[in-house]
């Protein structure tokens, strides 16, 4: 049983098929034994180490113990180096492992690259795909990457908007700026707080009274109400203006006449039926005569517009009369009688005396404030009064001009040139005739 022959691992006989064309077999059998001996078998290279007679160890099954560096230097198959049996049983990934070959697997968007000769499941590493995309924003790679590569990419605004900082829904009480919009998606913006004066707001009609901060503009809260019997759409003559400041107008009724009054009909408008006014008084009568000590109480008017009156005894007309001198003056009730007294300091004070007349009395028709002189001329505040024909040699004429209100006068000389032209500084003036 000792004597048999070893049989081979799987890697041992695919390692032996592999170069069994340069194998030169020597076949050698021990005398004096009736049983089959170990074959030595023996590589062309390694003919040196073996001997006719017996198997060397130390030949071509000798394991290659030089160092690899790059994946698929061999360093396996051989005997454990100490002259005991070769490790024919090593498998084929500890070989691959051995050999730099440890990666099995690679993503969607990658090829394996230098595959290990003992077994295909294994290979050195993973390189990209050819024809990957570089995604820039607003878009994204779709599914695996290589390098920041893709094999496609998608859009996806909101997503570069939330990336930005960007927001489409706002806290209570914020909305979105009107104007900071993310540049991918216009739904997306910035959060603000609208502050709006009082009385004002963004959904309000009325005048625009500024800005609400986010970048609208606030309206005047007003009551946008036509009057009964008018409308913002009638034709009629103008009536109102509400609050907003739109203008209501009436019925385009006959003139004179309305859909709300309540005389005869008059016609047909875009309101209705027209009517005549009632001057009939609802209370009281149109009259405004009333008997001694009764006054003429105006209550109301008819739809013509007319006041109605009422007569009503005024107790006023039985007071005393009293009679004021001096600094107190008289105070008189509705009916027209002196029925008390009252000091008016006013009366005191002394009236002034106005050359030009009063600008200004008090309570007591006293002047307090005198009238000034009025000047002549607006551009100057002399006049010309007289000409003379003493001048210097370079001038024509002279003029004596005096103020009107101090009578101090001035003297002032005039060339032929702007008499004759009446140009110049002087234009606004009277020439004197030139002789």
């Amino acid at each position: 049983a000792n004597n048999s022959v070893p049989s081979l691992s799987r890697e041992g006989q695919d390692e032996y098929d592999s170069k069994k064309h340069l194998l030169t077999p020597t076949l050698s059998i021990k005398r004096g034994s009736s049983s089959v001996q170990l074959v030595s078998v023996c590589f062309i290279t390694d003919a040196g180490n073996c001997r006719g007679d017996e198997y060397d160890y130390g030949g071509a099954n000798t394991p290659d113990n030089s160092s690899g560096g790059t994946p698929g230097g061999s360093s396996s198959g051989g005997d454990n180096g100490n002259g005991d049996e070769p490790e024919w049983e090593l498998n084929n990934k500890e070989r691959c492992n051995k050999e730099g070959y440890v990666t099995t697997k690679c993503n969607s968007v990658e090829n394996p690259v230098n595959y290990c000769p003992y077994d295909n499941t294994y290979f050195e590493k993973c390189v990209c795909k050819p024809d990957l995309v570089t995604c820039e924003k607003p878009y994204y790679g779709v599914g695996e990457s290589c390098g920041g590569k893709y094999a496609s990419c998608e859009l996806d605004n909101p997503r570069a908007c939330r990336e930005d900082g960007y927001v489409n829904v706002c806290p209570d009480g914020q909305k979105l700026h009107k104007d900071n919009r993310c540049p991918y998606d216009n739904s997306y913006g910035i959060c603000c707080t609208e502050q709006c004066i009082n009385n004002s707001s963004t959904t309000c009609t009325g005048a625009a009274v500024g800005g609400d901060g986010c970048g609208y503009l606030c309206y005047k809260c007003c009551d946008d109400t036509c009057p009964a019997g008018t409308s913002k759409t009638y034709k009629g003559a103008y009536s109102y203006t509400t609050g907003c400041g739109n203008k209501c107008y009436k019925c385009s009724c006959p003139n004179g006449t309305s859909p709300n009054y309540h005389g005869v009909a008059a016609g047909e408008a875009e309101c209705g039926t027209c009517y005549k006014c009632d001057n009939t008084c609802t209370k009281g009568t149109l009259s405004s005569s009333c008997a001694s000590k009764y006054n003429a109480v105006r209550v109301g008017q008819t739809e013509c517009g007319n006041a109605c009156y009422e007569c009503r005894y005024n107790s006023d007309c039985d007071a005393r009369s009293v009679s004021c001198t001096g600094a107190y003056q008289c105070q008189y009730n509705s009916c027209g009688i002196c029925s008390s007294c009252y000091y008016n300091a006013d009366c005191e004070v002394s009236s002034k005396y106005c050359k030009y007349g009063c600008r200004r009395y008090n309570n007591c028709s006293k002047c307090v404030e005198c009238k000034e002189c009025l000047r002549s001329s607006s551009d100057d505040p002399y006049r010309e009064v007289a000409c003379v024909d003493d001048y210097p040699a370079d001038y024509k004429k002279t003029v004596i001009i005096t103020d009107g209100c101090t009578g101090a006068t001035r003297t002032e000389y005039r060339s032929a040139f702007d008499c004759n032209l009446k140009s110049g500084t002087i234009s606004h003036y009277q020439c004197c005739e030139y002789r």
